[in-house]
């Protein structure tokens, strides 16, 4: 499929080409963030698995900040590199101000109504609302429902204090 294709079948009713490929650091760097055909592919999984039916559920299109990333987007905007965001296989949504559902509230309800590979509570305040939901689905292979909390530590690397992103299991 050319991007052409891609851009005129979209995702769905709930998500647009334009819209899943957006990177605002990554256009500002000039970085091409179109997706392979297999990319698109897990995209595709991904929303009819995950996001569409989350949408349909709050009868909302739900708002992302991320989804596909390049590797060469996904390296500038600090991604890991084992991220599930460059093979289309993951949306940060955030919901947050939207008054009828809270970030806390929508893990809660893929926790208990879905199958992912992981649910991430990102970086979250000093009350436990994480300031936005990673969610990734596997197209193939096991899903592993793996629900952590991402935060900020320091961490002793060649005798110096590094910050680093740190994974805890919830």
């Amino acid at each position: 499929m050319t991007t052409a294709e891609m851009r005129a079948q979209g995702l769905g009713k709930w998500c647009n080409y334009a819209e899943a490929t957006h990177s605002t650091k990554g256009e500002a760097a000039g970085l091409d963030n179109t997706p392979t055909q297999v990319q698109w592919e897990n995209m595709q999984i991904l929303v009819d698995r995950i996001y569409a039916p989350l949408c349909e559920h709050y009868l909302f299109r739900l708002p992302f900040d991320s989804f596909f990333r390049s590797p060469a987007v996904n390296k500038l905007v600090g991604g890991s590199s084992s991220s599930a965001h460059v093979l289309g296989q993951a949306i940060d949504i955030d919901c947050d101000g939207l008054g009828f559902v809270d970030n806390i509230q929508l893990v809660a309800y893929i926790r208990a109504n879905f199958i992912f590979d992981q649910l991430i509570l990102e970086f979250p305040d000093k009350n436990g609302k994480p300031s936005w939901v990673h969610v990734s689905f596997r197209a193939k292979g096991v899903n592993r429902k793996q629900v952590l909390r991402a935060r900020k530590a320091l961490v002793k690397k060649n005798g110096k204090l590094v910050e680093t992103t740190v994974y805890d299991p919830i």
